[in-house]
């Protein structure tokens, strides 16, 4: 790091152990006064980095009639709880989900390989 931001880095931190209540109080205020807002930037955004605009939002959400790509129970009503589950590798989106769902399948994906080839190798001990 450069000299002058480390000096201003310290400085923030210096500025921030000492107004620490103070500026929690004003954070706290903020988003209360601004939930609505923060709420549908929060939505736009998730949905717009999965390449997901809210009209095809609600396509996919009559496509899937209101239910979950994965598990297929019924999605809840407040967009936030959904998930726009896309291909990390490819970008491809592949359908609307519970965020539990979505993080489920993330998982999966991400230690199948090790977990298929720990099963195989029989390491699995289940005191039997």
């Amino acid at each position: 790091m450069a000299p002058d931001h480390e000096k201003k880095l310290a400085s923030y931190r210096r500025y921030h152990a000492k107004h620490r209540a103070e500026l929690k109080t004003k954070y706290v205020a903020y988003n209360a006064a601004h939930k609505e807002e923060r709420k549908a930037w929060s939505d736009r955004n998730r949905l717009a980095t999965t390449g997901v605009s809210p009209e095809m939002f609600v396509e996919y959400l009559d496509a899937q009639e209101g239910c979950c790509a994965y598990c297929g129970y019924e999605l809840p009503r407040d967009v936030s709880k959904i998930a726009a589950d896309h291909d990390h590798a490819t970008g491809v989106f592949r359908g609307l989900m519970h965020i539990l769902c979505n993080g489920a399948l993330g998982f999966a994906e991400a230690h199948y390989a090790g977990f298929m080839a720990s099963v195989r190798g029989g390491v699995w001990n289940f005191g039997c």
